[in-house]
């Protein structure tokens, strides 16, 4: 129902990688929508999950999910970002069980990256996150500062 990202990446302990096209989105969206409910519980309110799902069916947005024996496991969501001077695959979203297991597919995830024109991943993450990335070879480039404004509107 799926695609595959790349043939082959079935394994024998029944783990598999898929990419959910545009036009896949509606027939995946209410197995896809609790993990994106997840993560945005940790993000501070810059989307919803119907956001989410308007950006994936544009192609703005790209989603990816670790499944085991037909039943997913963990997703994530990226978006491509076009810099002046290179373009990069932001990873915004993250949730599930098994990312041990889902770091064996990183290499598949880099081959999708570099078919979109991309030459970098980034990724949004809390503390946990960023250390765990390390270990795939993140590095650490920018803190994320926020001043809210909000109060001054009232």
């Amino acid at each position: 129902m799926f695609t595959i990202v790349e043939p082959g990446t079935s394994s024998a302990d029944g783990y598999e990688f898929w990419i959910f096209l545009p036009e896949q989105i509606p027939a995946a969206w209410d197995e896809l929508q609790p993990f994106v409910e997840t993560a945005l519980r940790y993000a501070h309110g810059e989307m919803l999950s119907a956001d989410v799902k308007n950006l994936l069916l544009q192609g703005a947005f790209a989603a990816f999910a670790v499944v085991r024996y037909g039943k997913i496991q963990l997703v994530f969501i990226c978006e491509l970002c076009g810099w002046q001077q290179y373009s990069s695959v932001r990873i915004l979203l993250l949730a599930g069980k098994e990312l041990a297991q889902a770091t064996r597919f990183f290499p598949v995830f880099q081959s999708w990256v570099l078919s979109k024109g991309a030459v970098e991943i980034e990724a949004w993450t809390r503390p946990s996150m960023s250390r765990m990335l390390r270990s795939l070879g993140f590095n650490k480039s920018y803190d994320v500062v926020r001043f809210d404004l909000r109060s001054k509107l009232q």
